[in-house]
Protein backbone atom coordinates (compact mmCIF):
# COMPACT_ATOMS: atom_id res chain seq x y z
CA UNK A 1 0.00 0.00 0.00
CA UNK A 2 1.43 3.36 -1.06
CA UNK A 3 1.98 6.12 1.47
CA UNK A 4 -0.51 8.40 -0.29
CA UNK A 5 -3.17 5.68 -0.18
CA UNK A 6 -2.56 5.07 3.54
CA UNK A 7 -2.82 8.78 4.26
CA UNK A 8 -6.05 9.04 2.26
CA UNK A 9 -7.62 6.08 4.09
CA UNK A 10 -6.58 7.45 7.49
CA UNK A 11 -8.00 10.87 6.60
CA UNK A 12 -11.31 9.32 5.58
CA UNK A 13 -11.45 7.30 8.82
CA UNK A 14 -10.78 10.38 10.94
CA UNK A 15 -13.34 12.44 9.03
CA UNK A 16 -15.98 9.74 9.52
CA UNK A 17 -15.06 9.51 13.20
CA UNK A 18 -15.29 13.29 13.57
CA UNK A 19 -18.67 13.39 11.84
CA UNK A 20 -20.11 10.69 14.11
CA UNK A 21 -18.76 12.37 17.24
CA UNK A 22 -19.49 16.03 16.57
CA UNK A 23 -22.93 15.59 15.00
CA UNK A 24 -25.91 16.00 17.34
CA UNK A 25 -23.99 17.27 20.37
CA UNK A 26 -27.08 19.19 21.50
CA UNK A 27 -29.02 15.91 21.55
CA UNK A 28 -31.03 16.70 24.71
CA UNK A 29 -31.84 20.30 23.72
CA UNK A 30 -30.93 21.53 27.21
CA UNK A 31 -33.21 19.10 29.08
CA UNK A 32 -30.58 17.85 31.61
CA UNK A 33 -31.34 14.18 30.89
CA UNK A 34 -27.94 12.71 31.86
CA UNK A 35 -27.49 12.78 35.70
CA UNK A 36 -23.68 12.88 35.64
CA UNK A 37 -23.81 15.72 33.16
CA UNK A 38 -26.23 17.52 35.46
CA UNK A 39 -23.71 17.30 38.29
CA UNK A 40 -20.90 18.62 36.11
CA UNK A 41 -23.07 21.42 34.68
CA UNK A 42 -23.97 22.65 38.16
CA UNK A 43 -20.34 22.68 39.25
CA UNK A 44 -19.29 24.39 36.02
CA UNK A 45 -21.75 27.19 36.72
CA UNK A 46 -20.56 27.92 40.28
CA UNK A 47 -16.78 27.95 39.77
CA UNK A 48 -14.66 30.49 37.92
CA UNK A 49 -11.07 30.80 36.79
CA UNK A 50 -8.79 32.50 39.35
CA UNK A 51 -6.89 35.63 38.35
CA UNK A 52 -3.47 34.42 39.53
CA UNK A 53 -1.41 31.24 39.67
CA UNK A 54 -0.98 31.62 43.44
CA UNK A 55 -4.76 31.66 43.90
CA UNK A 56 -5.11 28.63 41.59
CA UNK A 57 -3.06 26.49 43.99
CA UNK A 58 -4.70 27.94 47.14
CA UNK A 59 -7.33 25.29 47.85
CA UNK A 60 -9.04 27.26 50.63
CA UNK A 61 -9.49 30.47 48.60
CA UNK A 62 -9.59 29.58 44.90
CA UNK A 63 -12.91 30.34 43.16
CA UNK A 64 -12.19 27.31 40.98
CA UNK A 65 -12.59 25.00 43.99
CA UNK A 66 -16.30 24.21 44.28
CA UNK A 67 -15.91 23.39 47.98
CA UNK A 68 -15.38 27.10 48.57
CA UNK A 69 -18.83 27.66 47.07
CA UNK A 70 -20.53 25.04 49.25
CA UNK A 71 -20.57 22.22 46.66
CA UNK A 72 -19.00 18.78 46.37
CA UNK A 73 -17.56 17.32 43.17
CA UNK A 74 -17.15 13.62 42.48
CA UNK A 75 -14.98 13.33 39.36
CA UNK A 76 -11.65 14.43 37.93
CA UNK A 77 -11.15 18.16 37.51
CA UNK A 78 -9.20 18.35 34.24
CA UNK A 79 -12.28 18.08 31.94
CA UNK A 80 -14.20 20.40 34.28
CA UNK A 81 -11.51 23.10 34.28
CA UNK A 82 -11.00 22.95 30.51
CA UNK A 83 -14.75 23.35 30.01
CA UNK A 84 -15.03 26.30 32.41
CA UNK A 85 -12.00 28.06 30.93
CA UNK A 86 -13.32 27.66 27.37
CA UNK A 87 -16.84 28.65 28.41
CA UNK A 88 -15.58 31.87 30.00
CA UNK A 89 -13.70 32.68 26.79
CA UNK A 90 -16.82 32.06 24.70
CA UNK A 91 -18.92 34.16 27.09
CA UNK A 92 -16.57 37.09 26.52
CA UNK A 93 -17.20 36.65 22.81
CA UNK A 94 -20.93 37.07 23.47
CA UNK A 95 -20.50 40.52 25.01
CA UNK A 96 -21.80 43.56 23.13
CA UNK A 97 -18.22 44.73 22.65
CA UNK A 98 -16.03 41.61 22.94
CA UNK A 99 -12.68 42.33 24.58
CA UNK A 100 -9.63 40.34 25.59
CA UNK A 101 -7.31 37.83 23.86
CA UNK A 102 -8.93 36.27 20.81
CA UNK A 103 -12.17 38.21 21.33
CA UNK A 104 -13.03 38.28 17.63
CA UNK A 105 -12.47 34.52 17.28
CA UNK A 106 -14.46 33.84 20.46
CA UNK A 107 -17.34 35.94 19.14
CA UNK A 108 -17.38 34.08 15.82
CA UNK A 109 -17.17 30.60 17.41
CA UNK A 110 -19.82 31.42 20.02
CA UNK A 111 -22.32 32.57 17.41
CA UNK A 112 -21.68 29.48 15.28
CA UNK A 113 -22.30 27.09 18.17
CA UNK A 114 -25.63 28.34 19.52
CA UNK A 115 -28.84 29.73 17.99
CA UNK A 116 -29.08 33.38 17.01
CA UNK A 117 -30.16 35.53 19.92
CA UNK A 118 -28.89 33.04 22.53
CA UNK A 119 -25.37 34.44 22.68
CA UNK A 120 -25.10 36.56 25.83
CA UNK A 121 -22.68 36.75 28.78
CA UNK A 122 -23.23 33.66 30.90
CA UNK A 123 -24.60 31.54 28.05
CA UNK A 124 -21.70 29.08 27.90
CA UNK A 125 -21.00 28.98 31.64
CA UNK A 126 -24.71 28.37 32.16
CA UNK A 127 -27.24 26.91 29.74
CA UNK A 128 -24.74 25.79 27.09
CA UNK A 129 -21.93 24.49 29.34
CA UNK A 130 -22.81 20.89 28.42
CA UNK A 131 -22.26 21.71 24.75
CA UNK A 132 -18.73 22.90 25.51
CA UNK A 133 -18.00 19.82 27.62
CA UNK A 134 -19.36 17.50 24.94
CA UNK A 135 -17.10 19.13 22.37
CA UNK A 136 -14.09 18.28 24.53
CA UNK A 137 -15.36 14.69 24.90
CA UNK A 138 -15.76 14.39 21.14
CA UNK A 139 -12.30 15.84 20.52
CA UNK A 140 -10.72 13.50 23.07
CA UNK A 141 -12.43 10.48 21.53
CA UNK A 142 -11.27 11.51 18.07
CA UNK A 143 -7.76 11.61 19.52
CA UNK A 144 -8.26 8.08 20.85
CA UNK A 145 -9.12 6.87 17.34
CA UNK A 146 -5.89 8.41 16.04
CA UNK A 147 -3.92 6.76 18.86
CA UNK A 148 -5.42 3.38 17.96
CA UNK A 149 -3.93 3.81 14.52
CA UNK A 150 -0.51 4.70 15.95
CA UNK A 151 -0.56 1.76 18.37
CA UNK A 152 -1.62 -0.74 15.70
CA UNK A 153 1.09 0.55 13.36
CA UNK A 154 3.71 0.43 16.11
CA UNK A 155 2.90 -3.13 17.20
CA UNK A 156 2.17 -4.60 13.76
CA UNK A 157 1.97 -2.59 10.53
CA UNK A 158 0.04 0.10 8.70
CA UNK A 159 -2.85 -2.18 7.77
CA UNK A 160 -3.47 -3.20 11.36
CA UNK A 161 -3.25 0.43 12.45
CA UNK A 162 -5.85 1.47 9.88
CA UNK A 163 -8.12 -1.44 10.85
CA UNK A 164 -7.86 -0.52 14.55
CA UNK A 165 -8.68 3.11 13.79
CA UNK A 166 -11.63 2.12 11.60
CA UNK A 167 -13.06 -0.17 14.28
CA UNK A 168 -12.62 2.54 16.90
CA UNK A 169 -14.23 5.16 14.67
CA UNK A 170 -17.35 2.99 14.29
CA UNK A 171 -17.60 1.66 17.85
CA UNK A 172 -21.06 2.63 19.10
CA UNK A 173 -20.11 2.92 22.78
CA UNK A 174 -17.24 5.30 22.04
CA UNK A 175 -19.52 7.45 19.86
CA UNK A 176 -22.15 7.51 22.60
CA UNK A 177 -19.69 8.53 25.33
CA UNK A 178 -18.30 11.26 23.07
CA UNK A 179 -21.75 12.92 23.21
CA UNK A 180 -21.68 13.27 27.01
CA UNK A 181 -20.16 16.03 29.14
CA UNK A 182 -18.47 13.51 31.43
CA UNK A 183 -14.88 12.59 32.20
CA UNK A 184 -14.84 9.18 30.51
CA UNK A 185 -13.83 10.05 26.94
CA UNK A 186 -10.97 12.26 28.10
CA UNK A 187 -9.81 9.67 30.64
CA UNK A 188 -9.86 7.04 27.88
CA UNK A 189 -7.74 9.29 25.67
CA UNK A 190 -5.02 9.77 28.30
CA UNK A 191 -4.99 6.07 29.26
CA UNK A 192 -4.57 5.20 25.57
CA UNK A 193 -1.85 7.84 25.34
CA UNK A 194 -0.11 6.17 28.28
CA UNK A 195 -0.31 2.86 26.45
CA UNK A 196 1.19 4.38 23.30
CA UNK A 197 4.16 5.96 25.06
CA UNK A 198 4.66 2.83 27.20
CA UNK A 199 4.94 0.76 24.01
CA UNK A 200 7.47 3.25 22.66
CA UNK A 201 9.37 3.18 25.95
CA UNK A 202 9.48 -0.63 25.95
CA UNK A 203 11.22 -0.55 22.58
CA UNK A 204 13.37 2.57 22.71
CA UNK A 205 14.13 2.84 26.42
CA UNK A 206 14.37 6.61 25.95
CA UNK A 207 13.94 8.95 28.88
CA UNK A 208 11.55 11.03 26.76
CA UNK A 209 9.13 8.16 26.19
CA UNK A 210 9.09 7.19 29.87
CA UNK A 211 8.59 10.83 30.83
CA UNK A 212 5.71 11.36 28.40
CA UNK A 213 4.09 8.14 29.60
CA UNK A 214 4.31 9.48 33.15
CA UNK A 215 2.70 12.78 32.16
CA UNK A 216 -0.14 10.88 30.49
CA UNK A 217 -0.70 8.84 33.68
CA UNK A 218 -1.03 12.02 35.73
CA UNK A 219 -3.50 13.57 33.30
CA UNK A 220 -5.54 10.34 33.12
CA UNK A 221 -5.76 10.33 36.92
CA UNK A 222 -6.86 13.98 36.88
CA UNK A 223 -9.77 12.91 34.67
CA UNK A 224 -10.78 9.86 36.69
CA UNK A 225 -9.08 8.55 39.82
CA UNK A 226 -8.83 4.98 38.54
CA UNK A 227 -6.67 6.33 35.73
CA UNK A 228 -3.81 5.84 38.18
CA UNK A 229 -3.92 2.15 37.23
CA UNK A 230 -2.45 3.09 33.85
CA UNK A 231 0.85 3.51 35.69
CA UNK A 232 1.11 -0.29 35.52
CA UNK A 233 1.60 0.07 31.77
CA UNK A 234 4.73 2.15 32.37
CA UNK A 235 6.02 -0.40 34.86
CA UNK A 236 5.27 -3.17 32.36
CA UNK A 237 7.35 -1.36 29.73
CA UNK A 238 10.32 -1.32 32.09
CA UNK A 239 9.80 -4.98 33.01
CA UNK A 240 9.67 -5.92 29.32
CA UNK A 241 13.01 -4.27 28.68
CA UNK A 242 14.48 -6.08 31.65
CA UNK A 243 13.15 -9.52 30.72
CA UNK A 244 14.11 -9.23 27.06
CA UNK A 245 17.66 -8.22 27.90
CA UNK A 246 17.49 -4.81 26.25
CA UNK A 247 19.16 -3.23 29.30
CA UNK A 248 22.64 -4.74 29.41
CA UNK A 249 24.49 -2.31 31.67
CA UNK A 250 23.27 -1.62 35.20
CA UNK A 251 19.65 -2.43 34.23
CA UNK A 252 18.05 -1.82 37.60
CA UNK A 253 19.69 1.57 38.00
CA UNK A 254 18.80 2.67 34.48
CA UNK A 255 15.22 1.47 34.57
CA UNK A 256 14.73 2.66 38.12
CA UNK A 257 15.80 6.18 37.20
CA UNK A 258 13.42 6.27 34.23
CA UNK A 259 10.55 5.01 36.34
CA UNK A 260 11.31 7.67 38.94
CA UNK A 261 11.18 10.31 36.19
CA UNK A 262 7.83 8.95 35.00
CA UNK A 263 6.51 8.97 38.57
CA UNK A 264 7.64 12.53 39.24
CA UNK A 265 6.10 13.83 36.01
CA UNK A 266 2.88 11.91 36.71
CA UNK A 267 2.66 13.60 40.11
CA UNK A 268 3.38 17.05 38.64
CA UNK A 269 0.67 16.58 35.99
CA UNK A 270 -1.84 15.47 38.61
CA UNK A 271 -0.85 18.32 40.97
CA UNK A 272 -1.47 20.88 38.24
CA UNK A 273 -4.61 19.35 36.72
CA UNK A 274 -6.31 18.39 40.01
CA UNK A 275 -4.94 20.94 42.50
CA UNK A 276 -7.67 20.68 45.14
CA UNK A 277 -6.79 17.13 46.04
CA UNK A 278 -4.07 18.88 48.07
CA UNK A 279 -4.30 21.44 50.85
CA UNK A 280 -1.84 23.98 49.45
CA UNK A 281 -1.40 26.89 49.48
CA UNK A 282 1.19 26.97 46.74
CA UNK A 283 2.39 24.26 44.40
CA UNK A 284 4.55 22.64 47.10
CA UNK A 285 1.70 22.39 49.60
CA UNK A 286 1.25 18.73 48.75
CA UNK A 287 -0.44 17.40 51.86
CA UNK A 288 -3.57 15.59 50.72
CA UNK A 289 -6.85 17.39 51.34
CA UNK A 290 -9.02 15.71 54.02
CA UNK A 291 -12.16 16.85 52.16
CA UNK A 292 -10.99 15.13 48.98
CA UNK A 293 -10.14 11.93 50.87
CA UNK A 294 -13.55 11.99 52.56
CA UNK A 295 -15.23 12.38 49.18
CA UNK A 296 -13.33 9.37 47.82
CA UNK A 297 -14.48 7.32 50.82
CA UNK A 298 -18.09 8.37 50.21
CA UNK A 299 -17.87 7.38 46.54
CA UNK A 300 -16.30 4.03 47.47
CA UNK A 301 -19.05 3.37 50.00
CA UNK A 302 -21.73 4.14 47.40
CA UNK A 303 -20.10 1.80 44.89
CA UNK A 304 -19.91 -1.01 47.45
CA UNK A 305 -23.54 -0.44 48.42
CA UNK A 306 -24.81 -0.58 44.85
CA UNK A 307 -22.65 -3.53 43.74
Amino acid sequence: MKQTHRLLILTIILLVAAYLRFTGLNWDEGQWIHPDEGHMRIITSVIEMPDSLALYFDSSRSPLNCRNRGYEYSYGTLPLFLTRMTAEWLDRGCAETPAGPGAAVASLVARLLIPAGSCHPGAFTGAYSALVGRMFSALADLGTVWLLYLIGRKLYDERVGLLAAALGALTAFMIQQAHFFTVDSMACFFVTLTLYFSIRASRSGRWLDFGLAGLAVGLATACKIDGVMSSLLVALAALWRLLTGQERSEPFLRLGARLVLAGVLAFVAFRVAQPYSFQGPGFFGIKLSPEWLDRLEQIQACLLYTS
